[in-house]
């Protein structure tokens, strides 16, 4: 699908924004079928003689329109209370405005451009980057926000087997044993944290920042955006599936190594306490959830590294997901 010039004009006029366009920068274009449905997501920056925007048109099953502005107001009330997060424009009606292009209905939306992502992974940032979510946390908690739909929180009242990383099979490079060793542990767990996971803290989260993702450097520090997966999540999970996606992440495994991974996981849990302290069932919980991110996200990515060749790194990750099971990266109470 193309972007047309005359339709960039068309959507600054719809947000109140004025200039001549001076360049245009495609950030990402997704445009693939889904269960027989069309899924598209565009983003693009434009620049005008004044300021740079983003555009984000969406035409997806999963995202309603209202979802969208349910998210979108989340991150101004944030905004508001002095996270550093990005500046949203308003059409007539919301910050969701509905287009019809190319006989399709698209959810389209207008933010300021906020910064670029930073260019290493850094305890400093990793300090910063729990500081700021602690703070974004104890804000939501406080005032009590809600967006009206959870993604994990169901995930995990589901009570996920671990079998289903690995499809309910067995692959021929993975002793059975191992799996079946793992799957024991980590379904105990899930039902130890489920019994207890509706008595914890929850509340709106913005649900995708991690390591270098959805961060940006700017002048009075770093900043978080990109609201399209907030939901409402038990706080404790949200702070350490930060984490684990990091550790999780094939990209961020130039920057991670055994030594200085420990180091970072410190770092960003002390900025987290420092804003948020955690209460006492947090602890509690908390220690189980590490073993069980910690085995899903490296399993994860044992078979992205399988599936690149490198099955020794595989194996050295299925070894780090069993340490971890068995003695969880966690902070003391």
């Amino acid at each position: 699908m193309k972007i047309h010039k005359q339709w960039i004009e068309e959507w600054l006029s719809i947000f109140g924004i004025h200039g001549n366009i001076s360049d245009i920068l495609e950030f990402l274009h997704k445009d693939e079928e889904i269960d027989g449905e069309r899924q598209i997501r565009i983003i693009t920056a434009v620049e005008t003689e004044e300021e740079v925007v983003v555009f984000k048109l969406v035409h997806e099953t999963m995202f309603a329109p209202e979802l969208i502005e349910a998210q979108i107001e989340f991150s101004q009330k944030l905004r508001k209370c002095g996270i550093n997060t990005t500046y949203q424009y308003k059409a007539e009606k919301g910050y969701v405005q509905e287009v019809i292009l190319e006989e399709m209905r698209f959810s389209l939306t207008c933010e300021a451009f906020i910064g670029s992502e930073p260019e290493m992974l850094t305890e400093e940032l990793q300090y910063e980057l729990g500081k700021a979510l602690g703070r974004m946390h104890l804000i939501s908690e406080t005032q009590q926000m809600e967006i009206g739909f959870s993604r994990v929180y169901h995930e995990v009242m589901n009570k996920s087997s671990y079998r289903k990383i690995w499809g309910n099979q067995y692959p021929d490079w993975v002793d059975k044993e191992w799996i079946d060793r793992i799957t024991e542990k980590h379904d105990y767990l899930m039902g130890e944290i489920q019994s207890k996971w509706t008595e914890l803290p929850k509340a709106a989260v913005q649900g995708d920042v991690f390591g270098l993702n959805n961060v940006a450097v700017t002048e009075t520090g770093i900043a978080i955006y990109d609201y399209n997966l907030a939901s409402d999540e038990v706080l404790v999970g949200d702070f350490l599936l930060a984490w684990y996606r990091t550790i999780g992440d094939q990209s961020m495994h130039c920057f991670l190594n055994e030594s200085n991974a420990e180091l970072m996981w410190k770092a960003y849990a002390a900025g987290y306490l420092e804003s948020r302290p955690l209460s006492e069932l947090e602890y509690n919980i908390g220690y189980k959830l590490c073993a069980v991110l910690g085995v899903l996200h490296l399993s994860k990515l044992a078979i992205e590294l399988k599936g690149d060749g490198r099955e020794d790194y595989a194996k050295q990750c299925l070894q780090a997901a069993e340490r971890i099971m068995d003695r969880p990266r966690w902070i003391r109470n």
